[in-house]
């Protein structure tokens, strides 16, 4: 696990060292401070599961941009799923706007522009998964950006409880392990985003969602158990 902290450095060195530390670890962002008349306590815990990156993000007040100059200067081919654990976001693409709530999670594709909007101290857990693993499965990929995933109900609530079980996992997880629980985790958010999307799901895809479902349960039994 790789950790950047502003702990211990000079107030005035705080966003500047977080606008580095977000465009290093994740990707070129153009991060803008509610106020830059304040510190900017911020830290991100970066772990990986396979070919899926989580990172635990604290930070404070801010919008986040990837505009077209962003995505020139760093063309990826990714997904962020990002899940929602204290604060409230907003996240704007494809002309959609929606407001995420503590609980529940959202995607966005970094090869498209996007804003995320943090209007207090938040914390998230941002997964960076490659596009073929998510989009593929989805009748209309499109649909499942920029939609928030009610982490209360139905398959949304078991993939946040899946995703919260990944933070402060031990380092000596074999990685074989590791990418097998970044398969059933991709096939969890895929099954979850469906269901918000609004399409319909054929019997086939209901088959793989209930398979899902079962399959991670024990996972989920697994990795709780000390």
């Amino acid at each position: 696990m790789h950790v950047w902290s502003t702990d211990g450095l000079p107030e005035s060195a705080h966003f500047e060292f977080w606008r580095d530390v977000i465009c290093e670890a994740f990707a070129a962002l153009d991060p803008k401070a509610a106020s830059r008349a304040l510190p900017f306590p911020s830290s991100v815990a970066l772990d990986s599961f396979g070919d899926v990156n989580v990172a635990r993000i604290k930070s404070c007040a801010q919008v986040v941009r990837r505009g077209a100059d962003q995505i020139r200067v760093d063309p990826q081919d990714r997904l962020f799923v990002n899940l929602q654990l204290t604060g409230v976001g907003r996240v704007v693409q494809e002309g959609r706007a929606v407001l995420v709530p503590a609980g529940s999670f959202t995607i966005v594709d970094t090869a498209r522009p996007y804003r995320l909007e943090f209007e207090e101290a938040f914390e998230v857990l941002s997964l960076r998964l490659p596009r073929k693993r998510l989009l593929p499965f989805t009748a209309r990929p499109d649909q499942v950006l920029a939609q928030a995933v009610d982490g209360q109900k139905g398959m949304g609530r078991v993939a946040v409880n899946f995703m919260r079980l990944l933070v402060d996992q031990p380092d000596d997880l074999a990685s074989d392990h590791r990418a097998e629980i970044a398969t059933h985790l991709c096939d969890l958010i895929a099954s979850a985003s469906r269901e918000t999307a609004p399409e319909k799901r054929s019997g086939r895809e209901r088959v793989r969602h209930h398979f899902v479902a079962s399959a991670v349960e024990v996972l989920r039994a697994s990795l709780a158990d000390p």
